[in-house]
């Protein structure tokens, strides 16, 4: 007899039905990398010099620019004394190619839309993430997942043939827009029809082809040179997936909890044909999916008692998370948990970005940075999980930022020609970061409360995303200024949360909060379970003292010679 959904997707067990959907997923997960990532080669900052006009006499040109007299300002140029904005330009095409920078000249004062190629993208996820979950809800997790997918891929391949950097940086917003919310689904899909055992090992997996799809960036990129061929070769292959979304099912625990059983029912009997194994009765079955569905909407009503359009169901779930954030800040330990998860999610994802795309300001190849960027992010996401469960959560994570702070503040310190030492340096800090990164994950969750976890750690996730927003500036803006300034800036940040990670408390092998009162009382429930086990030992103690003590043992009322002559007369 079936007791809960769990029970059912245990049975179904992991085959081929559930490995399709996994590896689906993936692809996905896979694809978008290179679109996050695209700024890297697609708007690179490239070496460039002014062309100053036919009819400018050449001993006219000189300006004293850096000490130097011969050297022309690459924006600006003199003639007959007047200083004028250079409006052609000669673009070093030797490393990158042909690229969206030369196309649109994104140098002098047009430089900054480099920045913002990347960060509308990374702002489009930001706005769309609190409605993501809404949207496979309502929805479903395949429909979302299928209609995301399509409407992402069509955006990308448009995106390879607009005249105008305007248009671009419009599509590219829209293709953040769908990032967050069909990343999402996919990963909730991923989740609901795996059995439950499995679900770590599935949840670590899935995070591995952002490994694997940064190493192919880089060697992508290095065989093609031109940004809008480029461009068409990342979107192109997301056609992969069509055929497998055809063939792929929904998630059959939304479907019972929708109330639609016969078609839930149909999905786990499919599931386990593929798989070999065997389901309980349909009637069983049907009972359980009733039970399920009565209890997911007993939970719907209890939070919104009313029946809502889906833009009043947005609004709503923001001003909840509005009210939400200030229930986090409410009392001391709750709030300093809060603010150190808050500045933690927004300064690693920070470095995370800025570290991927600094490669122009370390001045080292940024094809094989890009290549070994993700070669270290494989044993980032392999190896967390073990050292965790061995040493526990707090004191790894804050040495594995400690550790990145001091590879990142030692860069400026290194020769920019020794470029073998840059990279080890740079890659020993992007292996702890991405190590401690992944670990901070698991840590958060288990801080907060069980009443606010959802929250403590969604408001968190949703920060991250300003990282993304944030890099592009530090690495394009800063960087040209002064090369190392990136560097010491995400040193700074990573220190920074190395040192504020110290005022949080361990979590391995200890009970979970239910409640803020909980957490607040959290010294008074030590007191009470050191006063218990000292009561304990003192009880076992007092026990061994009575079992040593021979006083207290029963004593024989006659003499060995009078036992022995009673036993002589019997």
């Amino acid at each position: 007899m079936v007791e809960a959904f769990e029970d059912l997707l245990k049975a179904v067990g992991t085959g081929k039905w559930n490995i399709l959907t996994f590896v689906t997923v993936a692809y996905w997960f896979n694809v978008i990398v290179y679109h996050a990532l695209a700024v890297a080669f697609v708007a690179p900052a490239v070496d460039y010099t002014c062309v100053v006009p036919n009819e400018v006499q050449p001993t006219l040109l000189s300006q004293v620019h850096n000490g130097n007299e011969s050297e022309i300002h690459k924006c600006y140029y003199t003639s007959n004394n007047i200083s004028r904005e250079c409006q052609e330009w000669h673009y070093d095409n030797t490393t990158f190619g042909y690229t969206m920078t030369s196309e649109f000249d994104l140098v002098c004062d047009r430089a900054y839309l480099r920045s913002i190629y990347q960060s509308v993208y990374m702002f489009g996820s930001f706005i769309a993430a609190p409605v993501g979950g809404i949207l496979a809800d309502k929805y479903g997790r395949k429909f979302f997942f299928t209609f995301g997918s399509i409407t992402y891929f069509l955006l990308s391949l448009i995106a390879c043939w607009l005249p105008q950097m305007s248009y671009v940086l419009v599509f590219r917003f829209l293709m953040g827009v769908m990032h967050t919310p069909t990343m999402n689904a996919a990963f909730i899909l991923g989740m609901e029809v795996c059995a439950p055992s499995m679900r770590s090992l599935v949840g670590m997996l899935l995070a591995l082809p952002w490994a694997f799809g940064t190493v192919i960036w880089g060697g992508l990129a290095y065989f093609i040179r031109d940004w809008r061929l480029l461009q068409f070769a990342i979107s192109v292959p997301t056609v992969i997936i069509f055929p497998a979304l055809w063939f792929i099912d929904e998630s059959p625990r939304w479907l019972a909890v929708r109330g639609q059983h016969d078609r839930a029912i149909q999905i786990l009997q499919k599931a386990a044909r593929w798989n070999g194994t065997s389901l309980p009765p349909e009637e069983d079955m049907k009972e359980l999916m009733r039970a399920t569905q009565s209890k997911a909407s007993s939970a719907t009503e209890e939070r919104q008692p009313a029946k809502r359009t889906h833009l009043q169901m947005v609004w709503e779930k923001i001003r909840k998370c509005t009210i939400q954030l200030f229930i986090l800040l409410r009392t001391p330990k709750l709030r300093r948990i809060t603010l150190v998860v808050w500045m933690t999610f927004m300064f690693s994802s920070t470095v995370f970005f800025g570290l991927t795309l600094n490669a122009v300001n370390f001045s080292v190849d940024p094809y094989l940075y890009m290549i070994f960027n993700g070669l270290v992010e494989i044993p980032a996401y392999i190896f967390p999980p073990p050292i965790a469960a061995r040493f526990g959560r707090k004191y790894p994570i804050t040495i594995g930022f400690f550790v990145t702070s001091v590879s990142l503040l030692s860069l400026p310190f290194i020769d920019k020609d020794n470029s073998l030492v840059v990279i080890t340096v740079a890659m020993v800090g992007r292996l702890m970061l991405s190590s401690s990164f992944q670990m901070f994950f698991l840590y958060s969750a288990e801080l907060f409360p069980t009443e606010v976890r959802l929250q403590g750690f969604g408001s968190g996730i949703f920060l991250s995303r300003m990282g993304g927003i944030i890099a592009p500036f530090i690495t394009e803006v800063m960087g040209p200024l002064y090369s190392w300034s990136p560097s010491v800036v995400f040193g700074v940040f990573s220190f920074i949360t190395s040192a504020i990670l110290l005022l949080l408390p361990e979590t391995l092998n200890k009970p979970m909060p239910e409640t803020i009162t909980e957490l607040e009382n959290e010294s008074t429930r030590t007191n009470k379970r050191q006063d218990l086990e000292m009561e304990k030992a003192t009880e076992k103690s007092k026990d061994s003292e009575i079992k040593n003590d021979t006083s207290c043992r029963p004593q024989n009322r006659y003499s060995e010679g009078e036992i022995q002559e009673m036993e002589q007369k019997e």
